[in-house]
């Protein structure tokens, strides 16, 4: 009877769909997205839910909000996009299944003006908040650095921070130009961007330089400048540099190969999110080079990478179950993992599938497939297809 209320009361009211919650994250921000969570919760009268919903999202957006009182302005447009990536896999997780059934059940979905209504008043409040604080920032920025210097110096120094802000505007601008020349292949215009950019501090225009010096793209190719400018981006923060220069020590290319230097700057390309950084990592724990071997480790590793489509990584995991594929459970792993490694590029499985599918029964077959496609719906959720 319990079921078949909560049921009744599902279909009977208005909800939020999936779309209207993406669309309020995205000009909303957080609260946006986290209100219309909040509001499906209670039209389906899970009240115990509905002060969960508030908190999480009242944490969530102090810790996103936080920092954009620091960041350049130009950096603020291109965070708009993380929320709704978020806030996707947060619906998906708690009530993907109950719009979907919803849904199903003929309930009716609320309309998207509400949902707009809302984002916008969100939208217009977090603008009109960061401004605010973003000056009281500045005021008191300007107020330390007035403590120490005589009165007729403070509009100097408030100036200073002025010079500060456009430079950064100007790295901003370099490295746009230099990246939209480099997609052109006019390559001797975005070395002269990257060249402006990297001289004005950034990494990632350094990083841009080390591969057109590598490559011989605008410049005459010259390994030593590429490794130079590369490892002057590592150094400088820039995780795609980092996972190179830990791969290149790992390998023994460009340098000699050094395990302690790859786990130093691996790690550090790890932190920064560079997923091929987790496999070599996964690699040197399996292989016990810079780690104590640990099995365990590497497949934590491996997994991490996975996550984000890396065939190496699936392939990994695929051979790992492989290995134990008298066991029913790891054959239906194995084959989920190689299939998944298949559909994200990887060559020649077909006959290790078939070996594997010839024991297995029909059954535990569709059942991996299954698991395969469901987690293709999940990654493809989360990277926004």
């Amino acid at each position: 009877m319990l079921e078949k209320s909560d049921a009744k009361v599902s279909s009977q009211c208005r909800l939020f769909p999936f779309e209207a919650i993406l669309l309020a994250s995205f000009l909303g921000s957080f609260p946006g997205g986290f209100s219309l969570l909040t509001l499906n919760y209670r039209r389906l009268q899970e009240e115990d839910k509905v002060l969960t919903s508030l908190v999480l999202g009242s944490l969530v957006s102090l810790l996103f909000c936080l920092p954009l009182v620091f960041l350049p302005l130009a950096e603020l447009v291109i965070l708009c996009f993380f929320p709704p990536l978020v806030m996707a896999l947060v619906v998906w997780s708690t009530q993907g299944k109950r719009l979907q059934e919803h849904k199903k059940s003929g309930g009716k979905a609320e309309s998207l003006f509400p949902a707009l209504c809302i984002a916008l008043a969100w939208g217009a409040a977090l603008a009109f908040l960061l401004a605010l604080f973003r000056g009281i920032v500045r005021f008191l920025l300007a107020m330390m650095f007035s403590m120490s210097a005589p009165v007729d110096k403070v509009p100097q120094i408030v100036e200073g921070l002025d010079e500060v802000v456009d430079e950064q505007m100007n790295v901003r601008v370099l490295l746009e130009e230099g990246r939209n020349f480099y997609s052109q292949e006019e390559y001797e215009d975005a070395y002269v961007r990257f060249e402006k950019a990297a001289d004005l501090g950034s990494p990632e225009a350094a990083y841009f330089l080390g591969i057109l010096f590598a490559h011989g793209r605008g410049v005459q190719s010259d390994l030593e400048q590429a490794w130079h400018h590369v490892l002057r981006a590592a150094k400088g923060g820039y995780g795609a540099a980092q996972n190179f220069v830990g791969q290149s020590y790992y390998m023994g290319q460009q340098v000699g190969q050094d395990f302690a230097q790859a786990k130093h700057w691996l790690n550090l390309a790890a932190k920064n999110g560079q997923v091929e950084a987790w496999y070599f990592l996964g690699l040197m724990h399996k292989n016990g080079q810079g780690f104590a071997q640990s099995q365990e480790m590497a497949l934590t590793f491996f997994q991490s990478a996975s996550l984000f489509g890396n065939v190496p990584s699936l392939l990994e995991l695929g051979k790992h179950h492989q290995e134990n594929s008298d066991n029913a459970k790891d054959r239906l792993y194995a084959h989920t993992y190689f299939s998944l490694a298949r559909i994200f590029g990887a060559a020649d499985l077909e006959s290790v599938i078939d070996k594997l599918e010839k024991h297995m029964n029909p059954q535990e077959i569709e059942q991996a497939q299954k698991m395969a496609q469901e987690w293709m719906n999940i990654h493809e959720l989360g990277q926004g297809r």
